[in-house]
């Protein structure tokens, strides 16, 4: 009987998005699983904005470049742009496909999966926001939505560099517009 328990212990519970515990679980088996499109469904509406953003500007880069460049300046400026792969993409969520394809953990053990229950929650920003910390001491950073359904929140950095990356690509949108003008010879009437 002993064993029994220990066995049904080690197993994880199914999850839903109700609170930052069953999130978190939620998430953890659809990593474990591999399973991107659960992922996306379960990732921070504010976080899909960006991924959707950042492919808006650069589908409208690529256009632009394949449209309005002069055609010996398009193979250099496309190449800035990744050769215009990710401007290929349909949206946001085919561009976090691409960036977590393949990252699919190790399955988990019997003891990683006592590690990953939820040892405790801590609330914030008027409780929309929770970290959960794992008895393996993971955390893990969850948001609730307008929804009031709880998401995964992306860590500060990992924020950071995607709002750095729909940036960039926002300015270089830009860049290319003036460079159009330019070509045209808009920007010397202006």
């Amino acid at each position: 009987m002993g064993a029994l328990a220990l066995v049904a212990s080690c197993s994880l519970p199914m999850g839903d998005q109700a609170t930052p515990e069953s999130a978190h679980y939620a998430i953890l088996r659809a990593r474990q699983a591999g399973d991107v499109d659960t992922l996306w469904m379960l990732l921070d509406p504010a976080a899909v904005d960006l991924f959707d953003r950042w492919v808006k500007a650069e589908k409208k880069s690529v256009e632009a470049i394949r449209l309005r460049y002069p055609t010996d300046k398009q193979a250099a400026a496309l190449a800035a742009l990744d050769g215009g792969r990710r401007g290929a993409l349909d949206d946001g969520h085919a561009l976090f496909d691409t960036l977590v394809a393949g990252t699919a953990p190790e399955p988990l053990s019997a003891m990683a999966r006592v590690g990953a229950r939820v040892r405790t929650v801590t609330m914030a920003d008027e409780g929309r926001q929770a970290t959960v910390r794992t008895w393996a001491g993971d955390e893990v950073l969850l948001r609730q939505g307008p929804d009031g359904l709880w998401y995964l929140g992306l860590r500060p950095e990992e924020a950071a560099r995607l709002e750095a990356a729909v940036r960039t690509a926002e300015t270089n949108l830009k860049r290319i517009e003036r460079n159009i003008d330019t070509f045209s010879g808009k920007a010397a009437s202006k």
